[in-house]
């Protein structure tokens, strides 16, 4: 009876310090979120129609990166603003919208609802949270001709502010 409780207490002991090597080996090795003045992170992705996009194949155009989910209010109260935007800024900026951990049917429905015509990508699988360090939804990054992260705004924009945001980097 004594060997299997210590052979237990060993078995207890030895996955508690696996899970701190765990724990330790994450916070450590783990690549810290992109911050306003640094290299915004290369991704690919397809959108909603089925088009390919990667961040390095605009270079050389500022790129307004919007993460929102349909469930979301404030995602919900900003959109026209940015449906407004994305009718008015120049040819030398991409909009795109990035849905959060939704089905491509859910967010096929909003995009028809507010009839968008920017691109939208799912990021089905949140992998993109971590490299732009996001913590909640709306969030917005621009990010400049060269692919430095200009601004990242935590919460909705309006039209104005966004329209006088993207203007410094034109």
């Amino acid at each position: 009876m004594e060997i299997v409780r210590r052979v237990v207490r060993y078995a207890v002991l030895a996955g508690l310090a696996a899970l701190l090597v765990y724990i330790m080996w994450g916070m450590y090795f783990k690549p810290a979120p992109v911050k306003v003045g640094g290299q915004a992170p290369d991704f690919s992705k397809v959108d909603l129609a089925g088009q390919s996009f990667s961040m390095s194949q605009n270079k050389g155009k500022v790129v307004v990166l919007n993460f929102f989910a349909t469930w979301c209010d404030p995602c919900v109260q900003e959109t026209p603003d940015l449906v407004r935007f994305n009718q008015t800024k120049g040819s030398n900026v991409e909009f795109i919208m990035v849905d959060r951990l939704e089905q491509p049917d859910v967010v096929k429905q909003f995009v028809s609802k507010y009839q968008l015509n920017n691109r939208v990508i799912i990021d089905s699988n949140d992998s993109l949270s971590g490299p732009y360090g996001l913590t909640g939804q709306p969030e917005t990054f621009i990010i400049d001709s060269q692919g430095i992260v200009r601004v990242h705004q935590n919460g909705p924009l309006t039209y104005d502010e966004l329209t006088q945001l993207v203007a410094q980097y034109q």
